[in-house]
Formats: structure tokens, sequence, C-alpha cells
């Protein structure tokens, strides 16, 4: 009986993936769907089968319409499938984000002595999380790691930050940060917290991943 749930389960969901695959066609011309090739087609439509979240099931609807079609079929990658297997929703939306504001200022805060040793609080910590309503905005130190993991992002380096330094101010007075600030200011070692300036940009594969997976609907207040 739970078999044939199961089987159920993915069997509408695997309707509803065509359902949204077909939707997405509509914005080709037909002279231009052609046969998607097995080795994205198949592993897609098997993910989705077994795939609850509406933010994933996004992804591979656009893969495959974008793989069907004979304009833009050729910068489909076979490893977008593999990608999206391990996102997360919440690193769905900030691809989303991201696909459109390529690169995105990021702060760390470490807990350190006066001789500067210490150790990291808060790793490349955003507001991209917030922004997105993702389901755990706090976590996108550990969200950009997986990114980066995946190739679609990469973070700066030790001496890079952006020349602006006002575009760090909203995450530097965020309150998420004065709260770990007061809290390190009241520690009895490693008091002193420091704040250091970087990004996250997207690589040119997280480019190409974007163009071809990530629809961007994006109603955002900055």
């Amino acid at each position: 009986e739970k078999f044939a749930l199961k089987e159920n389960e993915e069997k509408k969901a695997i309707e509803a993936q065509i359902a949204e695959l077909q939707e997405k066609l509509k914005n080709i011309p037909p002279e231009d769907i052609v046969q998607p090739s097995p080795r994205i087609a198949i592993p897609s439509l098997q993910n989705a089968s077994i795939t609850e979240e509406s933010e994933i099931r996004e992804l591979y609807a656009s893969l495959l319409a974008n793989s069907m079609n004979k304009v833009v079929k050729d910068g489909v990658h076979p490893a977008f499938v593999e990608i999206i297997k391990q996102l997360s929703p919440d690193e769905a939306k900030i691809l989303r984000y991201m696909s459109i504001f390529s690169s995105v200022p990021t702060i760390s805060l470490r807990a350190e002595n006066k001789d500067q040793s210490g150790i990291t609080v808060i790793n490349c910590f955003s507001n991209i999380g917030e922004l997105m309503k993702c389901e755990k905005p706090y976590d996108i130190g550990k969200y950009f790691d997986n990114l980066e993991r995946l190739g679609v992002i990469r973070k700066s380096g030790a001496f890079e930050s952006f020349t602006d330094k006002s575009i760090y101010e909203p995450l530097k007075s965020h309150e998420f940060i004065k709260e770990k600030e007061d809290s390190i200011q009241n520690s009895l070692d490693r008091n002193i917290p420091n704040i250091l300036e970087g990004f996250v940009e997207i690589t040119s594969f997280g480019r190409a991943f974007c163009d071809t997976c990530v629809t961007v609907e994006l109603n955002i207040t900055i």
C-alpha cells in the first residue's frame, strides 16, 4: 500500500513537471522546439518526480525547456542537472537574486584578542536571505559555501572588497550582527569584534547555469 502511494505521488509530480514544461515551451517558437538530450531529459524528470519543492521543480522545468530550444540548447551543460539536484529551495532563491545582481557585498565577523588572534563567528553574511524570504535567512554563509562548491559563485579573497564602503553599512548595522558584536564584547576572552568586508560573485559557469535554469521574477525592495 505504501509503495502504491509513493508511486502515485511520483506520477503526480511528473505530471506537474510536464505541465510546467509545456507552459514554458509556449514561449518558444514551435519551429525551434527539438528533442532534448536523454542525458538531460531522463535524469531531470526522474529527479523532479521525487522533488516536493516548487523552487527546485521550476529549475528542472527551465532546464528541460531550454534543452529543447535549438537556439540555446548548445549552451546547456549536462552538469546542470546534478547542480539542481544538490540545491536547497533557499539556494534556488539566492540564485534568482544573483542572476540579476551578479556580485553582492558580504561581511564576516571575528572575535579577536589584542594581537588579532581569534575565531570567525559569522562567515560571509549577507541580507539576501531576508530579501528573498528564505526559510533560514541566517544560514546564508552555508548556502554560499555550497554554491561555491558547485562552482556557480566565487567568494572574494582575503584582501578583496568593494571600493564603495557605504554598501557595507546595512550589513554592519544589521540587528543580527549587532547582537553578535555585543556578545563578543561581553566575553572574557576574544572580546574585540572585527568586521571583514568582502563579496560573492557569480562565475561564468554560474552565469550559464542561471541563464539556462533560473526564471527571474523579482520584486525586491532594497
